[in-house]
C-alpha cells in the first residue's frame, strides 16, 4: 500500500540546482527552469513506496508582487533525480 502524506509548510529554502534534479510534472512555469523556485506556503509530501518527494504550489514574490504558484515537482530520493 502506498501512503502519501502531505504536510503544510510555511517555507522551503532554495535548493542548489547543481546538487539536485527535480522533474516538473505540471506546465505552469518557464520550461527552461529545471528546479523549483524559492517559495513559501507550499505543500510537500513523501511517497515511501516510490521514495519520492512531491512539492506543490505555494507563493513567491516578484517585484514585491505576491505570485501564487500552481506547479508540481517530484524528486526521486533513490536516484537523486
Amino acid at each position: 500500500m502506498t501512503v502519501l502524506v502531505l504536510v503544510y509548510i510555511s517555507s522551503l529554502l532554495p535548493l542548489a540546482a547543481g546538487q539536485l534534479q527535480w522533474e516538473q510534472v505540471t506546465n505552469y512555469s518557464d520550461p527552461s527552469v529545471t528546479y523549483p523556485q524559492p517559495r513559501r506556503d507550499s505543500a510537500i509530501g513523501y511517497d515511501s513506496a516510490r521514495e519520492q518527494v512531491i512539492l506543490f504550489g505555494g507563493r513567491t514574490s516578484v517585484n514585491r508582487a505576491d505570485i501564487i504558484l500552481g506547479d508540481t515537482w517530484i524528486f526521486d530520493l533513490s536516484t537523486g533525480e
